[in-house]
């Protein structure tokens, strides 16, 4: 899926805001309409969305694993074609849900997104998550005789250099079973090592799952295979030498397929 042609129709701006000293959830600050985005704005954030989504390294297509009433799945296909005043309160769930998702201190809280329209062609519903972290920076300002000023500015987000920010989008396929797919930006995130993506986010919040993958299971048999190796109690010449061959027979033989 590539998300192009994206458009947005329906934006609600909400904040979940890091655990307490005592890791106990703190209320979110709900957005209480839609937000009113002008035309600059909108197609801003539609090409930041399709911009981050459009990298393979980054986003993937995940399995939905939860789709029981409450999960962000679900949410998905009531938010679809509902009324405004329904989006909205609908969203204050999907925040709730964050909030209890991000169960350490070491989390941060951020801005969070919640945003309905169509993508690609011919156009498709989804209904889509946006995670952001706020961070400083300064922007310009023009003064008497146009003399060049700078201001800090503390709370920006989703400029173009950031990369503070997680997303995830489910997809309508449009078919009569009504039959949903679901897409997760974050930028820790590689086909070879989902470790590194953040769990509370594509998981207990999303309900999703990474679907089986060859570049997945070769990686684990390399790891595996190389914490084997270094267990054994032969000499190191020896283990040097299996671990050459392991990389062969990764990296040099080609074959499609791994004989365990």
């Amino acid at each position: 899926m590539t998300f192009e042609n994206l458009r947005i129709a329906r934006v609600v701006v909400s904040e979940v805001h890091r655990r307490n000293d005592e890791r106990a959830v703190v209320t979110p600050s709900y957005g209480l309409a839609l937000a009113n985005l002008d035309a600059e704005a909108t197609a801003a954030l539609a090409e930041r969305i399709t911009s981050a989504m459009g990298s393979s390294a980054r986003s993937m297509e995940l399995d939905i694993v939860d789709a029981a009433p409450g999960s962000c799945a679900a949410f998905a296909a009531e938010l679809e074609t509902c009324d405004a005043a329904t989006f909205v309160a609908h969203t204050r769930l999907i925040v709730d849900k964050l909030a209890l998702a991000q169960g350490s201190r070491s989390i941060p809280g951020g801005i969070l997104l919640v945003f309905s329209g169509t993508a690609g062609h011919p156009q498709r519903n989804i209904v889509g998550v946006l995670k952001a972290e706020v961070h400083s920076g300064f922007t310009r300002r023009l003064g008497p005789q146009n003399a060049i000023n700078i201001e800090f500015v503390k709370n920006l987000l989703l400029t173009p250099q950031t990369k503070l920010y997680k997303i995830g989008v489910f997809l309508n396929e449009g078919e009569p079973n009504g039959a949903w797919r679901a897409f997760v930006y974050d930028d820790q995130l590689s086909t070879s090592n989902r470790l590194a993506a953040a769990q509370y986010f594509y998981e207990a919040f999303l309900g999703c799952g990474f679907p089986e993958s060859g570049a997945r299971r070769t990686r684990e048999f390399h790891d595996h295979t190389q914490e084997f190796i270094r267990s054994l109690p032969w000499p190191e010449d020896q283990k040097t030498e299996l671990h050459n061959a392991l990389v062969t027979y990764l990296k040099v033989d080609q074959t499609p397929t791994i004989q365990v």
